[in-house]
């Protein structure tokens, strides 16, 4: 069985809660974050090991997910 990429989208108070919960998750894998601020973005790749983007749209394209979180 395929696992089902996911973008998430914001990482803020709940935000990081919810990629964590989705980096780890069976069945997903957390291809990328998107996220306006530096440090959010700063944490997804150092913590989490995905890349970050400042853009959604750049998100879309670069891991093609198959999932989008907004959180």
């Amino acid at each position: 069985m395929s696992r089902l990429r996911v973008v998430h989208v914001g990482v803020g108070l709940w935000g990081r809660s919810w990629a964590e919960l989705i980096a780890t998750a069976p069945g997903y894998s957390l291809v990328g974050v998107a996220d306006a601020g530096t440090a959010g973005r700063a944490w997804a790749e150092q913590d989490l090991q995905v890349p970050a983007f400042r853009a959604l749209g750049r998100a879309l394209r670069v891991p093609e997910p198959d999932v989008v979180v907004l959180a």
